[in-house]
């Protein structure tokens, strides 16, 4: 695979994303994050019960990378604690 090149696990990921949406309610937080460079944008939507991340929903507007990312991130999270959630590192992302 060239350096230029995605895998076919981002390029699934970016066809196909998983958990696209928004959530709303009482028991949901939402995160935006912001690139000013390349100007990509992502709202990240969690709901929380029992502190674990019960659902998780997300809207990118940007490059397939940031989707294709935004899309692993959120079944990364679903189903862990915020503790666990938020030691997902890119790592664990790229594998």
């Amino acid at each position: 695979m060239k350096p230029t090149q995605y895998s076919e696990k981002v390029l699934d990921h970016f066809r196909n994303p998983r958990n696209v949406g928004t959530l709303a309610g009482e028991d949901v937080a939402i995160g935006r994050v912001g690139n000013p460079v390349c100007g990509d944008l992502m709202e990240l939507y969690i709901k929380v019960k029992n502190n674990k991340i019960k659902d998780v929903k997300f809207r990118t507007f940007g490059c397939g990378s940031a989707i294709a990312t935004a899309s692993m991130v959120t079944e990364l999270a679903k189903g862990k604690s915020i503790d666990e959630a938020i030691k997902i590192t890119r790592k664990d992302v790229a594998d």
